[in-house]
């Protein structure tokens, strides 16, 4: 058999070589003169015509006295460089089935890393299939299907394999995804095991996911790993940031222009993920073009990445196209996408949308998303199904941790996605009332922001008992990490929290646009309505106190570092400095307005609560360092309490300690910023 096979391809190569020594020369239609001046030749016209009788000029050389001349180009070698890397280095084959396609990645073969791409006109040569693989201009070039797993790790990252990228990514859909549900786990699944599958020289009819989806997914699953990565022999934060480093990258040099329709939501959602991450990194250095014209990974950043891509402009309907196949043409006019794929675009910017809403309140600036600049419609409904969550291997199935317990509750999912919608609603209208020129110039309207307040607690009011935090908690909560849910509770116990952690940043970005620039009214006292402001703060505090401490016992404290540390932590800091500034006196002190304000000790037992609870917060880093600093500030003000010090306000908000304020300015990564006041810096750290 093997003689047979090796007697046919000598074969094929002689006939090959005698194909190509029967190629003839090329021969341009013009002479060299013409071809540089880029001017028309009548050479060959002038050949056919005259025949063979010696040399010919043409007209523009005779005019110009310049000798015509004819420079032929050898025929291309046929045989192109991928068949001669085929011949003298064959691959070893591919695994026969995909259950092993993790063993065989992580060979110790020494393979550059390969990123799967469509054809473009950028990435050079490319293959006839419909996938093309390009490498960077670096790199060899080895065949397409031998594995991805060099000795540095996959996609150059040193340390990782297949199975840390499998626990980060099943990490990130166990913890994460009640802030990003629109990334569906069962689709990355498929998505994710096409990619490996091609990688591999295997067929798959499920388009890949991008390699930038991966790593971002990867990157935000990796600081949620518990005891995995003890397991795995990792530092998770150590491999976070070589993650994040590896995306931008990847970032700087994805031809974005040339992607699909599907990469450039990848390309969004991606972005999108790791906005949520407290980022430290700083902007990519000398390159300054295109989409780096803002720093990455910053809420302009994912506007600008979103226009760019015309993720704001709905799909239009095809007239000419068949109803049952794909219909709809996107606004960057590439191939028609089907109902799901059309469908999957309008949900992601309406996301993203509502979330600008949000985030517009809490960082004090305009909304990037606006009414004119877009056409999406909002009208959607979301079909109530849970998707079990990523599937981490081809054979054992779903894992018990992250596999759908019982039938899903579909009255659960209708409620929570609109209470979550309104909230995010009522963000976006009430924002210009705070966040305004005017309201920082010259204090925030009295009545609009009293309204505003109101229709916030509205909200609050009328939240579902099904969606509270509260209700699916699990009544035995006081036994700590064995009464934790999983599956499919474990998501509806995090989408709760996630809604009420909302809520409060939005009342606590309120309070303090109100505080710091001041209430305006037309002939009427202010005072009052503060005292409405300082009352939901301190309703607030006491609330977001009992959510962690709850949360906190069972060890679910850790979805997002921004809602679940970030957050509370700026309430206990607010809570301090309203303390500090009532026991200095200060007649308009939250303390001093409020209605109804609560004692002295027990807003400072709060503010431990707090801080006893995002100890437990192990998906950041810096949070011990973040805690000690903290619980130094309350300290402080325990101290002057006592004592009743002239020099409380050591421990008000505008004269943090060193060591509180340094560490917010490093969690902002805002470091032009350093010298703005420690009341703006709070406002913006909500975010």
């Amino acid at each position: 058999m093997m003689n047979a096979s090796s007697s046919s391809i000598q074969s094929m190569d002689a006939r090959l070589a005698s194909h190509l020594s029967r190629r003839p020369e090329r021969r341009r239609a013009s002479c060299d003169a013409c071809h540089y001046r880029k001017v028309k030749c009548d050479l060959r016209a002038k050949t056919e015509a005259l025949g063979d009788v010696g040399e010919v000029s043409c007209t523009n050389c005779l005019d110009h006295n310049l000798p015509c001349t004819v420079t032929t180009k050898p025929a291309k070698d046929a045989k192109g460089k991928r068949l001669r890397q085929l011949q003298g280095n064959p691959p070893p084959p591919p695994p026969s089935d995909i259950a092993s396609i993790a063993a065989y990645s992580n060979s110790s073969a020494s393979i550059e890393v390969l990123s799967p791409r469509r054809e473009t006109s950028i990435m050079g040569a490319t293959h006839s299939s419909p996938m093309a693989w390009s490498v960077p201009a670096s790199s060899s070039m080895p065949p397409p299907h031998v594995g991805f797993c060099s000795s540095a790790g996959l996609f150059r990252i040193p340390g990782l394999d297949r199975r840390t990228l499998d626990t980060c990514c099943a990490a990130y859909f166990r913890w994460s995804r009640a802030l990003n549900g629109w990334v569906r786990g069962d689709r990355y699944t498929a998505r994710y095991r096409s990619f490996f599958a091609q990688w591999n020289g295997l067929q798959s009819s499920v388009e890949p996911v991008s390699e930038l989806l991966i790593l971002a997914v990867a990157a935000a699953g990796a600081a949620m790993m518990e005891e995995e990565a003890a397991a795995l022999g990792v530092d998770k934060f150590d491999l976070q940031d070589r993650l994040l480093k590896r995306f931008l990258q990847r970032l700087k040099e994805q031809p974005w222009t040339e992607l699909s329709d599907s990469e450039c939501l990848d390309l969004v959602n991606s972005c999108y993920i790791l906005s949520w991450l407290a980022m430290e990194d700083g902007e990519p250095e000398d390159d300054h073009e295109g989409l780096f014209e803002r720093k990455p990974l910053t809420d302009e950043f994912l506007a600008s990445l979103v226009f760019k891509t015309k993720l704001n402009r709905a799909p239009k309907l095809e007239p000419r196209a068949p109803p049952d196949g794909p219909r709809w043409r996107s606004g960057r006019g590439e191939k028609l996408l089907t109902d799901a794929e059309a469908l999957q675009r309008a949900r992601t910017f309406a996301s993203l949308y509502a979330w600008d809403g949000c985030r517009t309140l809490a960082k004090g600036r305009a909304p990037l998303f606006h009414a004119d600049n877009h056409d999406v419609s909002f009208d959607l409904t979301r079909r109530p199904t849970y998707d079990g969550g990523f599937i981490e291997d081809e054979s054992g199935g779903p894992p018990s941790s992250i596999s759908p317990e019982g039938e899903i509750e579909p009255v659960y999912e209708a409620l929570a996605v609109a209470a979550l919608r309104r909230v995010c609603d009522i963000s976006r209208s009430i924002a210009p009332t705070f966040v305004s020129l005017p309201s920082q110039n010259h204090g925030v309207p009295a009545q609009p922001a009293l309204r505003a307040l109101e229709e916030l607690q509205q909200w609050w009011r009328e939240l579902p008992e099904p969606v509270r935090f509260r209700q699916q908690l699990p009544i035995n909560w006081r036994l700590g990490r064995d009464a934790r849910p999983y599956g499919y509770q474990l998501q509806k116990l995090l989408r709760s929290l996630n809604a009420e952690m909302v809520y409060h940043g939005q009342i606590l970005s309120c309070v303090n646009s109100c505080f710091q620039a001041g209430l305006r009214g037309e002939d009427e006292d202010t005072t009052p309505t503060l005292g409405f402001f300082a009352d939901a703060a301190f309703t607030s505090l006491l609330q977001v106190a009992d959510v962690c401490e709850q949360a906190a016992s069972i060890g679910v404290l850790r979805c997002s570092p921004v809602m679940c540390r970030n957050l509370p932590s700026s309430y206990a800091l607010w809570t301090c400095g309203a303390v500090g500034q009532h026991l200095q006196g200060d007649a308009q002190s939250p303390l001093a307005v409020a209605g109804s304000p609560p004692t002295h000790h027990a807003l400072l037992t709060a503010c431990e609560r707090i801080c006893k609870a995002i100890a437990t917060v192990d998906s950041a880093k810096g949070t011990s360092a973040f805690v000690e600093a903290l619980r130094g500030a309350i300290e402080r003000v325990r101290v002057a309490k006592g004592t009743e010090a002239a020099g409380i306000e050591e421990a008000s908000v505008t004269t943090l300690p060193d060591d509180l304020l340094s560490l917010f300015l490093q969690q902002q990564a805002q470091s032009e910023e350093a010298e703005a006041d420690a009341a703006t810096i709070l406002d913006r750290f909500l975010s």
